[in-house]
């Protein structure tokens, strides 16, 4: 649902394993607002998705598709009480749809979203701080220690948790001909390769050479206790 002047243009490019080669269609109705808002709420969900399949959708399609392909067979007001009640049914699903959609997120959880982006943004800059992140996200400092409380997590926890499982990743995906530890240790935001590899056995049990040397699909994956570990500050 849009606010348009104009007829307006989705192109689709459906992905050929979900749709297994097939055709799919969109059906553009280009309606009054008046009209509109009489049956749909003002605000919906992003992203609400209503199946073709859904059977007040079906019913709302094949009248639509009928008073769009008469040629002038049909009185106006026919045609008008007909959309109405198309209209009327595609609220109908929406409203219903509405009442099993999660609740609407708070400001809280929007701002702590903000903030997680802007630090796996920024994960691999060195300089990646507190202060660096309640500036780009304009917070203050006690703010943001309060929504990553709020996650159960303090900044520091945070960030080395997301560095090494990064730098683990790299190391069990790289060549170690093309991409040495150090260089893993300065590219995932590190200041010392010794740092980075003592952080390392801290958390997974293992010098990061030991888990580039095992095969990974032999591997487990056994992180746990992280954050009963104490892990250096970031200032």
């Amino acid at each position: 649902v849009t606010r348009s002047t104009a007829p307006f243009l989705i192109e689709l490019q459906p992905d050929g394993a979900l749709t297994g080669g097939g055709v799919s269609e969109v059906l553009h109705v280009t309606v009054p607002t008046h009209l509109l808002r009489a049956q749909i709420p003002r605000e919906i969900a992003s992203s609400l998705l209503l199946p073709a399949e859904r059977r007040e959708i079906a019913i709302a399609r094949n009248i639509l598709t009928d008073v769009f392909d008469d040629d002038s067979g049909l009185a106006q007001d026919t045609a008008r009480m007909l959309v109405e009640f198309a209209l009327a049914t595609v609220g109908h699903a929406v409203r219903a749809s509405e009442t099993l959609s999660p609740t609407r997120r708070t400001v809280a959880e929007r701002r702590l979203d903000e903030v997680l982006r802007f630090i796996e943004v920024h994960l691999c800059d060195p300089a990646l701080s507190t202060t660096m992140v309640s500036e780009g996200c304009g917070l203050s400092l006690r703010y943001l220690s309060l929504l990553l409380r709020s996650r159960g997590t303090t900044f520091s926890e945070l960030v080395w948790s997301q560095r090494l499982e990064r730098a683990r990743d790299w190391l069990m995906r790289s060549d170690p001909r093309e991409m040495p530890i150090s260089e893993i240790a300065y590219g995932i935001g590190f200041k010392s390769p010794a740092h980075f590899s003592r952080m390392f056995k801290r958390v997974f049990g293992e010098n990061p050479s030991d888990c580039r040397a095992i095969a990974p699909p032999l591997r487990e994956a056994a992180v746990s206790g992280f954050c009963d570990l104490e892990m250096g500050t970031l200032q």
